[in-house]
């Protein structure tokens, strides 16, 4: 991205440092591979020995050294410590100008800090949440009492309008617990739908997500459609819950339609389904 802004850059890199004094390998390289790769990997070295930016003058490189450029690097800090070295060649230019690149890798390793913290942020937001579920689960004496409460919490956690969790009871699967009602009616319409989208992302051991993302293009998902349509075009998403050694059932998620699952909700959910599954299972079996 930055070697496209910024004009004049003949060859960018991005490494990984090895340790604290020496570059490792090459995790992007602008636009690909050639003349003075030697040169950016030294210049990276003497950026990340000094923990600064480091800026070499009137350097030559190519065929017979005839082609003349300017070498920046800088290292990437977050909490103080290199997580990258940044390293670029430009054709040649003022000093003013050499500071002025360098000052924009160095904003560069800014905005990469950000997203660094925000993903550290979420991550321990996820597992703080992961923490809090397995121990509510745990801590209530029937598997029924725990259902309800998972339930509750990943509907309050991920903005759901109902969370559902039915648990096999032979080959059919029977709806244990819907968030926020004490009690329900086994036979009405929405439960025999949601039992049968839980049936089809068992019977086909897949998440289901429904409508946009397709776990692979053979998977069925009319009950998912059918359940969409019976309450406005929803946004599902049914997770097998998988035990020990076998699957016990499954969690239905399920939003409006204008808050569609992204990736990452999805790749949570599943996560804490495959933890509080074994859990469930042990609760049942109690």
């Amino acid at each position: 991205w930055q070697c496209r802004m910024i004009s004049g850059i003949i060859r960018g890199a991005l490494y990984l440092p090895a340790d604290a004094q020496r570059q490792g390998q090459a995790l992007s390289i602008w636009p690909e591979v050639g003349d003075g790769e030697s040169l950016l990997i030294e210049t990276a070295n003497q950026a990340l020995l000094k923990n600064r930016g480091v800026v070499r003058s009137h350097q030559h490189y190519g065929p017979e050294k005839q082609r003349a450029c300017e070498l920046l690097a800088c290292p990437l800090l977050v909490d103080q410590k290199p997580v990258a070295v940044v390293a670029v060649m430009i054709s040649p230019r003022s000093e003013a100008q050499q500071r002025a690149v360098l000052q924009l890798l160095q904003w560069g390793g800014l905005w990469m800090e950000t997203l660094l913290q925000q993903q550290l942020a979420a991550d321990q937001q996820a597992g703080a949440f992961s923490l809090t579920a397995m121990t509510a689960i745990l801590g209530h004496s029937s598997s029924h009492e725990a259902a309800i409460e998972t339930v509750n919490q990943l509907a309050e956690h991920f903005g759901c309008e109902r969370v559902s969790i039915g648990f096999r009871c032979g080959l059919p699967i029977r709806l244990q617990a819907i968030s926020h009602m004490a009690r329900f009616d086994s036979r009405t319409q929405l439960v025999r739908k949601v039992e049968a989208a839980m049936e089809e992302a068992v019977d086909q051991r897949v998440t289901m997500v429904y409508p946009s993302i397709k776990v692979r293009d053979s998977a069925v998902s009319r009950a998912h459609v059918e359940l969409a349509e019976h309450h406005n075009a929803m946004a599902i998403c049914t997770i097998p819950l998988r035990g020990r050694t076998h699957i016990i059932g499954a969690i239905t998620l399920e939003r409006s339609g204008n808050e569609p699952f992204e990736k990452a909700t999805i790749a949570l959910c599943q996560s804490l389904a495959n933890l509080a599954g074994p859990a469930l299972e042990l609760k049942q079996r109690e």
